[in-house]
């Protein structure tokens, strides 16, 4: 076995998941931009969680900043926002900032997410829309069918009524879910 490979387990062995995956990601991407200057070689996208905010994600934004351009936008589902928007929105807001790197020159673009960020860069990724160079999943989190199956069925189903009779921008309530923590919201039928 090569050194570089048994660093790499031994680091998963005694490190949190999170920074296994950031490590490893960034060994790969210094090894990609290091023969070249590193004024727009790359810039990641942050996106938090569930109830977190764009402050949350600085953790990455300050680490690496000197490697890439960072921004972290605040996701629809942030504490502030409270889902105010469809999660399609969501991967709208994450495409503009990406065209907003690309407009500024920005070689590779990552999209870097915890948690429910993590999923909505999984989302991004798969849908048709400006590629991105690689995703950074830090405890990708957010399960909605385990959600649906123990207790928001009834919301689920009502949204879904709601919507198909065409009333996608009446208020609903729903006891949302986070790590073991409950909380009410608000939102239209149209975004559950």
């Amino acid at each position: 076995m090569n050194g570089e490979l048994e660093m790499k387990l031994s680091i998963i062995k005694y490190q949190n998941s999170w920074r296994v995956l950031t490590l490893l990601f960034f060994m790969s991407l210094i090894g990609s931009i290091h023969a070249q200057p590193l004024d727009k070689n790359c810039a990641m996208v942050l996106m938090h969680g569930k109830w977190g905010n764009p402050r949350s994600m600085m953790f990455v934004g300050k680490r690496y900043e000197e490697l890439c351009a960072t921004k972290s936008i605040e996701m629809p589902w942030s504490q502030r926002r409270n889902y105010d928007q469809p999660y399609e929105v969501a991967l709208n807001e994450i495409e503009k900032q990406v065209k907003e790197f690309r407009t500024e020159g920005y070689k590779k673009i990552f999209l870097v997410g915890h948690s429910f960020g993590a999923n909505a860069g999984f989302a991004y990724a798969a849908s048709i829309r400006d590629k991105v160079d690689g995703i950074v999943a830090l405890a990708p989190g957010h399960s909605p069918s385990s959600m649906y199956l123990n207790g928001l069925s009834k919301q689920v189903d009502q949204s879904a009524e709601l919507i198909k009779s065409g009333l996608k921008d009446e208020m609903i309530s729903f006891v949302d879910m986070n790590q073991g923590v409950n909380r009410g919201v608000r939102m239209t039928a149209e975004i559950p």
